[in-house]
């Protein structure tokens, strides 16, 4: 999460991608849910699939966009374009 908060802070991004499956001192959802706490910018979660745990924290989180990697590329542009309009 340090690292994320320091290169957004560093590279003022237009929007938050965020790995689902990311290991590490904190998990996917746990950086996820910081970074929308502190950020006031679109949040788009990457999920390898649309299981109920991941469902289920997404919709706590709620964000702008839920990208799944089976989706087409059609979708998953589609949803990008949604999440940043």
């Amino acid at each position: 999460y340090i690292k994320a908060e320091k290169l957004i802070s560093k590279k003022s991004p237009d929007v938050i991608i965020v790995n689902a499956n990311l290991k590490g001192e904190l998990s996917g959802y746990e950086t996820a849910k910081y970074l929308k706490l502190d950020y006031d910018l679109p949040f788009i979660v990457i999920q390898s699939e649309n299981s109920f745990e991941n469902a289920k924290w997404s919709a706590e989180l709620n964000p702008d966009a839920n990208l799944f990697l089976d989706q087409s590329d059609d979708d998953l542009k589609n949803k990008l374009e949604q999440a940043l309009k």
